[in-house]
Parts: C-alpha cells; sequence; structure tokens
C-alpha cells in the first residue's frame, strides 16, 4: 500500500479510529504491514479499554502497536509514587502534561513521525465542527482525518456490518471513554435537557475501587462491575470529559446525536479511499 512517508495512526481506540483501522487493513489486505498505530497508555485506562488493544491486535495481527506510557512508569503504582495520589485532581494540567503531551512528543519523536491519521469527526462538535480532512500544524505535522464528514450513525453502521471490534462500555451507555478516574456516566434514557444539565453541573463520576493493599495503589477498576447495562443506544451525545471544578459553559453546537444523514457507509468508503488517493497523489 502506498502512502505518505512517515505516516502512522494515532489511536484512543474509539469508534471513529477502529473504522479507520478497519478500512485500511481491508485496503491492503493480504499485505505483509498496514499504518502502524500510536497508543498513549495514561495507566489509567478501564479494564475494558485495555481489553479491546488485545482484541484489536488479534483481529488485525498485521497492524504493529506502538504503545507509550508516562516516562519512567510501568504501572499506576509508579506513577504515584513520583508524582503522589489523584495528581488529576491536584495539578490536572500537569497531568495531561504527564500522562499525554509528554508520550505523544517522544512518540513522535522516535518513531520521526511526518504525518497522522486522526480519529476526529465534524459532528463530534465544537472546534471540530470546521474540520478539514487535511491539515498541517505550526510544527508541520500533516493531521489527515479521513472520517471527518461521517456521522456517528455512519460509524456505529459500519461497526456492526463489518463486525468491527470496540469497547465494550459503549454498550453500557457510555458515550465518550477515557481514564476511569474522570469518565462520566450520563444514563442515555435522560432527556436531552437534563443530559445537558447532568454533564455541565453534576461533579464528575468517579470509578470504584478497591482500597490501598500492602501500600500498593488501587487497582483499575472494571466499569462493569458498578454499571448497569443498558443496550447500545441509536443516537450519540459524545463529549470530551473534563475535570474542572468550575461549571463548564453551555456547548454552543447542536449536538451530534440529532444530526441527520442522507449517505451509507458504502459511498463514505468511496470518499474514504478518494481522500487517501488525494493525498498519495499530492504528496508525490
Amino acid at each position: 500500500m502506498i502512502s505518505l512517508p512517515n505516516l502512522y495512526q494515532t489511536t484512543a481506540f474509539g469508534l471513529t479510529g477502529l473504522v479507520t483501522l478497519d478500512m485500511l487493513s481491508r485496503i491492503n489486505a493480504g499485505g505483509p504491514r498496514q499504518i502502524d498505530l500510536i497508543f498513549l497508555d495514561t495507566l489509567y485506562h478501564f479494564d475494558e479499554t485495555l481489553e479491546l488493544v488485545d482484541k484489536v491486535r488479534g483481529r488485525y495481527p498485521n497492524t504493529k502497536l506502538h504503545i507509550y506510557k508516562p516516562d519512567g512508569c510501568a504501572n499506576a503504582r509508579d506513577f504515584e509514587s513520583i508524582h503522589g495520589d489523584n495528581l488529576w485532581d491536584t495539578n490536572d494540567n500537569l497531568y495531561d502534561y504527564l500522562a499525554k503531551v509528554e508520550p505523544a512528543q517522544r512518540a513522535y519523536a522516535e518513531l520521526n513521525v511526518k504525518a497522522v491519521l486522526t480519529g476526529r469527526r465534524k459532528s463530534q462538535g465544537g472546534k471540530r465542527g470546521d474540520l478539514d480532512i487535511i491539515e498541517v500544524d505550526d510544527a508541520g505535522l500533516i493531521k489527515v482525518n479521513p472520517l471527518a464528514n461521517w456521522t456517528f450513525k455512519q460509524v456505529r453502521e459500519y461497526v456492526t456490518k463489518h463486525n468491527v471490534p470496540y469497547n465494550s462500555l459503549l454498550d453500557m451507555g457510555y458515550k465518550s471513554i477515557g481514564d476511569w478516574h474522570s469518565t462520566r456516566f450520563v444514563s442515555p434514557s435522560l432527556s436531552l435537557e437534563i443530559r445537558l444539565l447532568t454533564f455541565l453541573s453534576v461533579p464528575l463520576r468517579k470509578a470504584k475501587t478497591s482500597g490501598p493493599v500492602d501500600g500498593r495503589a488501587p487497582t483499575r477498576p472494571s466499569a462493569a462491575s458498578t454499571t448497569t447495562a443498558p443496550s447500545m443506544p441509536n443516537t450519540c451525545s459524545c463529549k470530551n470529559k473534563k475535570r474542572k471544578k468550575k461549571p463548564l459553559p453551555m456547548p454552543s453546537v447542536k449536538p451530534s446525536y440529532n444530526e441527520p444523514s442522507n449517505r451509507d457507509s458504502n459511498e463514505d468508503a468511496d470518499n474514504f479511499f478518494s481522500s487517501l488517493l488525494s493525498i498519495i497523489i499530492l504528496s508525490l
């Protein structure tokens, strides 16, 4: 498969990134290698997220996965022995830098990354509403958002049609999944107004953990043990998780779960391939 030089896919194993991964595997079916993946392990992911990583490895054996963790840390106990307990509460900016920003910078430097595929979509709202398929940041990094024009409905239909593995927390009603200590659960059975009020004003839901054992840090929890599982909803209220103590402003964009869809997955697969082809032509 021809691609941009030093092209990687950055992923947190969200649905859109998984669809992109599956499409790439079909483009290069039978080939020796796919585009490599970069995954940032903050050390505080849900068990279900790490189980998904193993499923992805089994489903796409020709795709190499590069995992980057906070510098000098193999697990949460290492991180807390260096930086203290609950850093996400005491200094969330520092936590974000240590767990996400620095590992990403290290990955890009060590792998000599020049271009990345992302799972961002316009329908996710906020600043992404004006997302372009191809972007170049101030450092010269090329960011390709191949499914920028897809809606959540289209992503979900593709996942179902092609049996793409996904995080089982989605079946329990989670809309956006990150670290267990800062992930909200808002029941899909609530009205839109109540969902927004809950998201904006209710303190963050803390996943239950076991107490310290022999001075060790609590074990990573499984959300399945603390949440009643409703069926996977047909709509999406994807929101980025916040750890700010002050109330958040009301969103200025229409939530993606009300967005209509006029295209099917086959048409969008063609658009995805066309976008990649355009990128390849431009880079020659």
